[in-house]
């Protein structure tokens, strides 16, 4: 009898060092603490809850632990919590989809799966000193119903902990409160130096990636897609057909496009030759040309009388004006400036998607520019934060300050990539400072996905993102960088299994 009291004693004494060890330590580095919480990939959504539930509660345990009268409610709490850690970190390492950083105090040297065996022993130990308790206080002698409440209790943890994750995952998919799921497993595959920043992309396919380049309208560079060689072409046109300075090259094998919206014109050709044989002139500015099909364009246009930006489609074998599509684009407080943003088109589904710059909002649309759904980004800027102010030209305006939320965007087989340009809930400010964020979100119901970071080359940031299959190209400053994001895939089809 004596030896099963220094046992039991023994244990609860452990417990009470590593329960208030673990407490004081999430108090006095609380604000990291609730940091890991929110990046924790299983109860980030409960963040500030848990930050600080759980440190209160080992206290609470602590104390009742120390007490005789009081000991065997406190071994139950342990061995509840102890659950709870257990199952938390078998989660981490078995079905969430990244895992982040290991714990810190104590046990900071420790990997995760080592932690979750040190869990367990403590568990262990936890369940002996509990059987030990009931049996000294003559609270329970049967052997089997020990065993049930055991059970019960280990139970209890387990569901609480699966509830949490399940809950939580809903929570940030559905109505998110601004908290990122952050994928941590994307691998940089390449860097190309362009020597210049102002290259952007004109078109991809199987093998090659084509950037045109702003400054030399008739210029293409062609990359191949592991960013190891590359060849210079030269667009060969009549001089009669020469277009401005604002003119943009798209490459769509095996057709080559040079669009000048400022004085309407398209040209094209065939990339075989890279010479131009067909001219289109139109008579309304456009800009921001997307292709709908060989002869289609998506494009945006200014209606002067409203003073207002539309999108509309554009067809080069029609000599009729854009087919003006006035009511896609949202108007919030000018209708002009407020309505900036970016139109992407998936290749794979053929929808369109349109990107507001100043606010959180996306709208998704099918091939024929008919509205599907709305939905919206993660972070909370719902109406546009920006001063507009007149200038000494009648009827003219400028824009003299914005909060600008999403700067780009680009549409790939079910999924939608935005880098944002808001800071999330628990995000450390360094690395905003060192690295973009694209978030992700599926276009079949405009749920977010995750997020990850692409580092910035030379402190520039990421101006244009694009994708094929499993890999994620983004210019940076002077810089074509190449990510692996097969595993934004990998969760892609988890969540809707």
């Amino acid at each position: 009898m004596k030896v099963r009291r220094i046992i039991l004693w023994g244990i609860c004494l452990l417990y009470v060092l590593l329960f208030v060890y673990a407490s004081v330590s999430k108090f006095l580095n609380f604000q990291n603490f609730r940091m890991q919480l929110g990046q924790s990939p299983v109860i980030k959504g409960f963040a500030d809850i848990i930050a600080w539930g759980i440190p209160c509660i080992e206290l609470v345990t602590s104390f009742l632990l120390l007490h005789k009268r009081t000991r065997i409610i406190g071994l139950i709490l342990a061995v509840l919590l102890m659950t709870m850690f257990s199952t938390y970190i078998y989660i981490i390492l078995y079905h969430a989809v990244s895992v982040p950083c290991s714990c810190g105090g104590i046990l900071e040297a420790l990997g995760w799966k080592e932690h979750l065996y040190f869990n367990l022993g403590i568990l262990l130990l936890g369940i002996w000193a509990l059987s030990i308790a009931l049996v000294l206080n003559k609270w329970i002698n049967s052997v089997f119903i020990q065993v049930g409440l055991v059970a019960i209790n280990i139970l209890i943890g387990v569901l609480s902990v699966v509830l949490l994750y399940v809950t939580s995952e809903r929570l940030i998919r559905y109505k998110n409160p601004f908290i990122r799921n952050y994928s941590h497993r994307m691998v940089k595959k390449g860097v190309f130096n362009l020597g210049v920043n102002s290259y952007y992309l004109a078109g991809i396919d199987t093998s090659f990636l084509y950037l045109g380049n702003y400054t030399r309208p008739l210029q293409i560079l062609k990359i191949d897609q592991d960013l190891e060689a590359s060849e210079r072409i030269t667009i060969k046109m009549s001089k009669d057909d020469l277009p401005g300075k604002a003119a943009q090259s798209r490459v769509i094998p095996p057709n080559v496009f040079l669009l000048d919206g400022q004085i309407s014109r398209i040209l094209k050709g065939k990339t075989t030759d890279w010479q131009m044989t067909f001219r289109w002139d139109g008579s309304k500015q456009f800009s921001d040309p997307v292709q709908f099909d060989e002869n289609q364009w998506v494009v945006k246009h200014t209606i002067y009388k409203k003073r207002k930006r539309a999108m509309g489609i554009l067809k080069m074998k029609d000599s009729l004006p854009i087919q003006s599509k006035p009511m896609l684009l949202k108007k919030q407080i000018d209708g002009f400036f407020d309505v900036s943003g970016t139109l992407t088109k998936d290749p794979i589904t053929r929808n369109m998607v349109y990107v507001y710059r100043y606010r959180n909002l996306f709208e998704v649309m099918d091939s024929l520019l008919n509205p599907v759904f709305t939905a919206h980004t993660i972070d909370t800027i719902q109406k546009a934060q920006m001063i507009i102010d007149s200038v000494t030209l009648k009827n003219q305006y400028k824009l003299i300050s914005s909060v600008t939320v999403n700067t780009t965007a680009v549409a790939y087989n079910g999924l939608l990539f935005v880098r944002s340009k808001i800071l999330g809930k628990y995000e450390p400010e360094l690395i905003w400072e060192q690295a973009d964020v694209i978030d992700v979100y599926q276009l079949e119901d405009g749920a977010y996905l995750n997020s990850f970071y692409v580092y910035r080359m030379n402190q520039a940031p990421v101006r244009q993102i694009f994708i094929w299959k499993n890999d994620f190209y983004g210019l940076t400053g002077d810089y074509l960088v190449r990510y692996d994001i097969s595993q934004v895939w990998k969760q892609a089809l988890n969540s809707k299994e």
